[in-house]
């Protein structure tokens, strides 16, 4: 008969454990290979797109369409930077780097925004002030950014008998962060 345990024990370690790379593949170099020339396809097409098709008055409809389409890079990112989680003397680097990246994306598309505002720079100001920046802010920087994991991370900090100190100091040195970048932008 079936060992139901066993069966249960051998499905947690396949779900759970990484599998390797093939052989002879740079894992690095692989996922430059997609990231790098997807991310510059998607910069130079996604605007020529929005440019050609826009429509006065954007919906949110188009909004949210738009913004699916940066998704997909910031959560590439996401990936890429959450690998150097770990690897160094301040374990959260990668959530770090993910966060501060969202924050200047945010912060950055905000001040494009208000420097547009009332302005008549033609059809392409307005795409970028009613359509383009939006949909950077809600794909790209959302995809990008991750409170679950900070919160997370935090709260094993704060659970470590002697991690306490390091999970206060972690969540206000992010927001801190975060807070003086949105000033230098």
């Amino acid at each position: 008969g079936w060992d139901g345990s066993a069966v249960g024990r051998a499905r947690a370690t396949l779900l759970l454990t990484p599998a390797d790379p093939p052989r002879g593949v740079d894992e690095g170099a692989a996922i430059h290979a997609l990231v790098v020339p997807a991310a510059l396809l998607a910069a130079v097409v996604i605007p020529l797109l929005t440019v050609a098709f826009y429509k006065e008055g954007a919906s949110a409809t188009r909004l949210l369409c738009l913004s699916s389409l940066f998704a997909p890079l910031g959560a590439s990112l996401r990936w890429v930077l959450a690998r150097y989680n770990g690897r160094r003397r301040w374990r959260y680097v990668g959530t770090f780097a993910a966060n501060m990246v969202a924050s200047v994306i945010v912060v950055g598309a905000y001040s494009i925004e208000m420097r547009l505002d009332g302005e008549t720079g033609g059809r392409v100001a307005e795409v970028f002030d009613t359509l383009l920046l939006p949909a950077m802010r809600v794909g790209l920087a959302g995809s990008l950014s991750t409170v679950s994991t900070f919160v997370s991370e935090t709260y094993g900090l704060l659970s470590e008998t002697d991690g306490a100190l390091s999970g206060y100091m972690y969540s206000l040195g992010s927001l801190l962060s975060a807070g003086v970048l949105g000033v230098l932008v």
